[in-house]
């Protein structure tokens, strides 16, 4: 049986790393590679040893944000290329991991793909404004959602409600 102390480092139940992080490690080493740096000279560059770059690869040792950040400088790739082609069982193995099943729930089922990206939109134009004009403008974005989803064949839009209402109430 797995720790306490095992789950709070990122150990899965079974007491294997995570898969994020085996992720990371792998799209570590994948840059390592194709640039033709050793773990050594890696290691060296970041300040830590050999070992630790061999642990962060396999998975076996978490890499923190800001050591992530240092990895993306020195390898010359973004950020977000460590979480690049991440596969539909992957993501749902650690979003099984979340404690609150119910905020799981509505970013997942409620916000459809397709709906976020127009969220996201809203959201960037709505931010854009003086803040004294966005409360106005919120009030008066949800009523007019309110009203659409109270005529008849529109009652499934009432979920778009509930996560444009979520995202523009912690706005204001």
């Amino acid at each position: 049986m797995i720790s306490k102390r095992q789950l709070a480092r990122g150990r899965m139940p079974d007491g294997q790393p995570n898969p994020l992080d085996v992720h990371i490690g792998n799209r570590l080493r994948l840059r390592r590679v194709y640039l033709g740096i050793t773990q050594k000279d890696l290691a060296t560059l970041a300040g830590i040893s050999h070992q630790q770059i061999q642990q962060y690869e396999i998975g076996g040792n978490r890499i923190s944000a800001q050591r992530l950040w240092i990895f993306s400088r020195l390898l010359n790739v973004p950020v977000g290329f460590f979480f690049e082609d991440m596969d539909k069982e992957m993501i749902a193995k650690v979003f099984s991991m979340l404690p609150v099943s119910d905020f799981r729930d509505l970013c997942i089922d409620e916000c459809k793909i397709e709906e976020r990206s127009d969220i996201q939109e809203l959201v960037s134009a709505y931010m854009r404004l003086i803040r004294s004009r966005r409360k106005p403008l919120a009030e008066c974005f949800l009523r007019l959602i309110d009203e659409i989803s109270r005529t008849p064949g529109h009652e499934g839009e009432v979920s778009l409600r509930a996560c444009l209402g979520t995202k523009l109430a912690g706005l204001k």
